[in-house]
This record gives C-alpha cells, structure tokens and sequence, in this order.
C-alpha cells in the first residue's frame, strides 16, 4: 500500500515509547509508556495524499500523530494506539518482521 508512495530509501529510527502485542496479529505503538521503539522513517512522494488512506486502513484504535525523532530532530508521523492495552505482551525489540 505504501511502496509505491515512497520517495527516497527508508532509514531506521527509534521512537520513545513501548511496541505491544496485541494478540490480533498487529502490533501497538503506546508513546506514552517508557522505552524505546524500533522502526522504520520512510519518505513519502505525497503524503497528504497518502495520509487519509492509511487512517482508514489503520481504523479507530490507531490516531496518526507528529512525533520528533530524538538525536535526529526529524519530524514525522507515526500511529499511536489508543484502544484499550492491558495484558498485551511487550516487544522490547519492535515488530517482528515477517
């Protein structure tokens, strides 16, 4: 959905906050816990384009936010969980990839 959105190669970076299992097969971004979370910054062609199509896709226990990339000063948007979070596993190295 994203690929051919993208402008220029996607670069690794840490955000605050704790990724979470949520036992649905998708995984939780909760910025608010303390820790440090892998990912990915990829650089869009038209984001505001892009943007309300991955709102859509994300649904309603995801709100998109602008977060800053600590020791980079990069700004960017990430999806925030914002659903209930309880009893959901911690994943102190991300997401893993499949």
């Amino acid at each position: 959905m994203v690929a051919p959105h993208v402008d220029g190669a996607p670069r690794r970076a840490r955000l605050p906050g704790q990724v979470r299992d949520t036992g649905q097969g998708w995984p939780a971004w909760l910025p608010e816990l303390p820790g440090s979370t892998p990912g990915t910054l990829v650089p869009l062609r038209d984001p505001q384009r892009l943007l309300p199509v991955l709102d859509e896709y994300e649904g309603p226990d995801y709100q998109r936010i602008r977060v800053t990339v600590p020791g980079t000063g990069t700004i960017c948007w990430a999806y925030a969980w914002r659903s209930a979070a309880e009893g959901f596993a911690a994943l102190p190295h991300g997401w893993p990839l499949r």
